[in-house]
């Protein structure tokens, strides 16, 4: 079974707003992007296009960020959905995952310094405890020179464990 995607896209009249999208460069001032992917199939050598099998909305903001996607099956039930937040210089500084329920799968929290360089990434469970944690450090050029990752173990819920990566970088 192969999967066709198809990308309507709604844009307001405005300011030119330029971005990638997957494969997909975007011109304008866009306000939503609907992708909905088909099933298709083979008839006498050519392509068919089948049943609608989900949809991806996404919603953007005047600045041209995605604020909010949406996740829908073949009848426009939404099953997952994610809502994101920026700060003023244009950082994600948040982003929440809801299920189908509206229920809160997970929430993700970004810290950035005073030049605008992630330096932490932590993410609460549906109870709201911490389920992992990344920090970023960087040199005085803002390279990235050392990202460390914690994660909870499985079935201990006190203990995080995790890894530290390390980069160098030449001067020349």
């Amino acid at each position: 079974m192969l999967i066709l995607f198809a990308a309507l896209l709604a844009v307001s009249c405005g300011e030119r707003i330029i971005m990638a999208y997957g494969d997909m460069e975007i011109n304008g001032k866009v306000k939503y992007l609907e992708q909905s992917s088909y099933t298709v199939s083979e008839q006498n050598g050519e392509i068919v296009k089948d049943s609608l099998s989900s949809k991806l909305i996404l919603r953007f903001d005047s600045e041209g960020k995605i604020i909010e996607d949406n996740w829908c099956d073949y009848s426009w039930d939404i099953y997952l959905k994610n809502i994101f937040k920026y700060d003023f210089r244009g950082n994600k500084i948040e982003d929440i995952r809801f299920h189908s329920s509206n229920d809160i799968l997970y929430r993700t929290i970004y810290d950035y310094d005073t030049m605008g360089s992630k330096i932490s990434k932590k993410v609460y469970d549906s109870d709201n405890r911490l389920s992992s944690y990344e920090s970023y450090k960087y040199d005085s050029l803002g390279n990235l020179i050392e990202n460390t990752s914690q994660r909870q173990d499985l079935g201990i819920k006190e203990k995080l464990t995790g890894t530290s990566n390390n980069y160098s970088f030449d001067i020349n």
